[in-house]
C-alpha cells in the first residue's frame, strides 16, 4: 500500500476533527455529509484500504447524522435528497449491511421518478444539475457492480440508457 494512503487513513480522524472545528458551520450539513461519506467509501474502494476503528466511528457518526437530517423539505424531491439516498445506499454496501443498503435502494427505486421528468432528466432543470445527476447514477452503477448488487445494477443501467439519449 502507498504510504500516502496509509497516512491518510491513519490521520483521517485528526483531519476530520480539525475540519470540524475550523468549518463547524459547514461540517454538519446533510449534503456535505453525503459527499464525505461517498468520498471516504470511494477512497477505500480505490485504494483497497480498510478504515481504522476510529475512522469507522467517524463514518457511523456521519451516517447517523444524515439519517436524522435527510433533506426531504428542501424544495420537494431535489438533487439533495437523491444525494442523501445515494450516500446512504453506498455506505450500506461498504459496511456490508444489506438491510441498510436495501432500505435506501428501495428509496431510490420508489422515488426515482419523483426526481426526474419523463425523459429521466432531473426536474430541477439546471444543465449543471442534470449532468451531476447523470454522474451520480453512474456512481450508483459503479458501486452496485463493485458490491454485486445485481438488482440495483439492472435498475440504474436502464435509467442511464434512457438518459443517454439526451446527454
Amino acid at each position: 500500500k502507498d504510504n500516502n494512503f496509509e497516512y491518510f487513513n491513519y490521520n483521517l480522524n485528526d483531519i476530520l476533527n480539525n475540519l470540524e472545528i475550523k468549518f463547524k458551520h459547514l461540517f454538519y450539513h446533510s449534503y456535505t455529509i453525503s459527499e464525505r461519506l461517498e468520498n471516504i467509501v470511494f477512497f477505500c474502494a480505490l485504494t483497497n484500504i480498510s478504515l481504522s476503528n476510529n475512522n469507522m466511528k467517524i463514518l457511523d457518526k456521519n451516517i447517523n447524522y444524515l439519517l436524522n437530517n435527510l433533506e426531504f423539505n428542501i424544495h420537494g424531491y431535489n438533487n439533495h435528497l437523491f444525494k442523501n439516498f445515494k450516500a446512504l445506499y453506498i455506505s450500506g454496501l461498504f459496511l456490508g449491511d444489506s438491510n441498510f443498503s436495501n432500505l435506501f435502494k428501495k428509496n431510490i427505486f420508489n422515488y426515482f421518478n419523483n426526481f426526474v421528468d419523463p425523459d429521466l432528466l432531473l426536474n430541477e432543470g439546471s444543465s449543471n444539475y442534470i449532468i451531476l445527476f447523470y454522474k451520480w447514477c453512474h456512481d450508483i452503477l459503479f458501486f452496485s457492480k463493485l458490491y454485486s448488487d445485481k438488482e440495483m445494477c439492472k435498475f440504474i443501467e436502464l435509467k442511464i440508457n434512457k438518459m443517454n439519449k439526451y446527454i
